[in-house]
């Protein structure tokens, strides 16, 4: 999937953050954050803020926030963020520092502001979860395509949630949410699947098909995060599947952690591996 501007062929699915604005006469912009940090990772966040329902279609770039102050502390440690462009994303522009690194157990604050607007929220980074195997299913009629599925062992009466994330090497740039790719293990024990599936833009201008090609260099990840995670990823992807356009005005909300903001903070405790598809 390309990381192309929304209402163009080819958009990320990430974009539709912006999908979740106020409708009506009162509408009032607000910031939306991107944002997360990994044990042993750098923070990344990106800022923008949508449009109007009255500024009609627009491109993502239009939304971009330059110029914002982000600053992440994890309760020791107070950093400014810096700008700078990267191409992995879009838009091309991401706020991040190498002076801090994810540490399991530590929480992270997130204070953003611009022109007016600012926005806090906090996550607390939970140690990350064992990958047990990942399986490949071939799709009825396509013989050359596979389902995944990635497998872990629950913890009979924990509560965890997960996220899955993909990149595909020689198509996407950076990881992207797999569609239905959350988890919540409710007090199960035992063998849990969890779908591992290609990314959905909000506007699709080809046939979705969630499966892999055979051959496919898989590089998967699972995220491991807080309840407000888990809840504000089943929200997106509700929203993609059902919603409209983004960055125009689109009813359906989307549950978030920031105070005064849209979008999320996560903080994620992260397992990663490389899965050639056979």
């Amino acid at each position: 999937m390309n990381t192309l501007p929304l209402l163009v062929a080819g958009c990320t699915a990430m974009m539709s953050l912006s999908s979740c604005i106020d409708d009506g006469p009162e509408y009032q912009p607000r910031l939306v954050v991107e944002g997360w940090i990994e044990q042993g990772q750098n923070p990344i966040v990106m800022l923008t803020v949508p449009m109007s329902p009255e500024t009609g279609q627009v491109e993502a770039i239009e939304s971009l926030v330059r110029w914002g102050r982000v600053t992440i502390s994890d309760g020791d440690t107070t950093c400014v963020l810096s700008g700078m462009s990267n191409r992995n994303y879009f838009p091309p522009y991401i706020y991040t520092t190498y002076d801090m690194e994810g540490a399991v157990g530590k929480t992270y604050t997130i204070r953003a502001t611009w022109k007016g607007m600012e926005t806090e929220g906090e996550s607390t980074l939970l140690a990350p979860f064992p990958i047990d195997s990942v399986t490949a299913e071939p799709v009825e009629g396509q013989s050359d395509r596979r389902n995944l599925t990635l497998w872990i062992t629950g913890k009979k009466g924990a509560h965890d949630y997960f996220r899955v994330f993909t990149l595909l090497r020689g198509v996407d740039r950076r990881y992207l949410p797999g569609m239905f790719g959350t988890l919540a293990t409710e007090g199960r024990g035992g063998a849990l699947g969890i779908n591992v599936s290609r990314p959905k833009a909000s506007v699709d201008t080809v046939e979705y098909s969630a499966s892999y090609l055979v051959g496919d260099t898989v590089q998967i990840k699972l995220c491991r995060a807080s309840r407000y995670g888990f809840d504000f990823w089943t929200d997106y992807q509700n929203a993609v599947t059902l919603g409209g356009s983004s960055i125009i005005s689109n009813s359906y909300k989307i549950r978030s952690n920031l105070s005064a903001g849209l979008g999320y903070w996560l903080a994620y405790g992260s397992t990663s591996l490389t899965y050639i598809v056979p």
